[in-house]
């Protein structure tokens, strides 16, 4: 994860709390035509490490971890030119 550890308790300071999330489908790239399971299956368990590593213990301060779907890769491209 590229995170610091630290960052967490940086965004309480500032937030008051924080969120995590992961995404559950989505391309991974221009060129794909399918979703590749795996790396959303990888992505959720390094999020899973990153909570029970870095926020445990801020719990009172981890509000929730949510899951999120892309329909496509080049949307957000899309939406930050136009």
């Amino acid at each position: 994860m590229c995170v610091s550890a630290d960052i967490w308790s940086r965004y309480v300071s500032v937030f008051g709390g924080v969120w995590a999330a992961s995404a559950f489908k989505g391309a991974t790239g221009p060129c794909a035509v399918a979703t590749d399971i795996g790396y959303h299956i990888e992505n959720h368990k390094q999020w899973i490490n990153v909570v029970n590593a870095d926020i445990r213990p801020l719990t009172d301060k981890f509000h929730g971890y949510t899951l999120t779907g892309w329909q496509r890769f080049i949307s957000t491209l899309l939406l930050l030119l136009s």
